[in-house]
């Protein structure tokens, strides 16, 4: 990643789970500037970052900003990654507030950071583009088919940017994230995940839940995994990059949470409770076009990557 090497980059979303741990790839990769904006919603700075020099906080709503203040904070900005949303939960309860923020704000996001001179933005969009629940695995060549109101919004938010490219010259990349898990997941607000909610109940010595059958299976990618492929999107994948980043293993509920047992060490056994929405569904990623544009590929197995959530929730 030498290519970061003297960069100023602005992180939306930066005091978030994937966004954290993005900063600090930054860091690592030497960066010279980093503008973490965010507006502490479902975010929480972390103390190691906002020590370092290079990184300056902005605690403010994207989409609640006017088009002069995004482009005065935008001025100077190489790369922007756009990772701050509203998501799929928050969007069952008020799907006007997402397209808002998802739809409204990021539009104006992406035109300021055009008008700013921002070299390239790199945008973090979703499964839930696809609509998909059932085999295959989903291909970046598939038609669309979003039916929640996070979904129509990340596909809106691929079609905003390619068009703010396609008006302004400018760079960018797409990326439809699966199910991401680590580190951090949860830093205290906002939704919590199957692995979140079950480590939790499985510390407590009580039984993790499973709805309906548990055959019901995902897609989960390791969030350094993750991290890896925003940033070769970022600095080494041409324009007009769209991939998945997947791991291409679809893995049931059962599954995921007999390893997290075996992980704890833990002799309970799960509870059944009556299924949801997700009964029956299948959703995966293919790995191809990520193999082959970005030289990517999820290398951190289920197993490895949940023993290091296990340990961090046990320090």
């Amino acid at each position: 990643m030498q290519s970061i090497l003297g960069k100023t980059c602005l992180v939306t979303g930066g005091a978030g789970f994937i966004g954290t741990h993005l900063v600090r790839a930054l860091l690592v990769h030497s960066a010279k500037k980093i503008y973490v904006l965010d507006n502490l919603k479902y975010g929480k700075l972390s103390t190691d970052i906002t020590a370092d020099s290079r990184v300056t906080f902005l605690q403010k709503d994207f989409a609640s900003e006017s088009a002069e203040s995004l482009r005065s904070i935008l001025t100077g900005v190489d790369y922007l990654f756009h990772l701050a949303a509203e998501k799929h939960n928050q969007s069952v309860d008020d799907p006007m507030l997402v397209y808002h923020v998802n739809i409204l704000g990021t539009s104006r996001l992406f035109e300021a950071a055009a008008s700013a001179g921002v070299r390239r933005i790199i945008f973090t969009s979703s499964l839930y583009a696809y609509g998909a629940m059932k085999p295959p695995a989903m291909h970046e060549a598939d038609t669309p088919e979003p039916w929640t109101p996070y979904g129509i919004s990340k596909l809106a938010g691929e079609h905003l940017l390619a068009a703010c490219s396609k008006a302004h010259g400018m760079e960018y990349a797409v990326l439809r994230l699966f199910f991401v898990y680590g580190i951090g997941q949860f830093p205290g607000m906002g939704y919590k995940s199957v692995i979140v909610k079950n480590f939790e109940r499985i510390r407590q010595n009580v039984a993790p839940v499973i709805t309906g059958d548990g055959k019901q299976s995902l897609d989960f990618v390791y969030v350094e995994d993750i991290v890896d492929g925003i940033l070769r999107a970022g600095f080494l994948a041409p324009s007009g990059t769209l991939v998945n980043l997947s791991s291409g293993i679809p893995t049931s509920i059962l599954s995921l949470t007999e390893i997290m047992l075996n992980v704890a060490e833990s002799p309970l056994k799960p509870e059944f409770v009556a299924p949801d929405w997700t009964s029956g569904s299948s959703r995966a990623g293919s790995t191809t076009e990520a193999k082959r544009i970005l030289g990517w590929e999820a290398t951190t197995d289920l197993e490895t990557g949940l023993r290091k959530v296990y340990q961090s929730l046990c320090n």
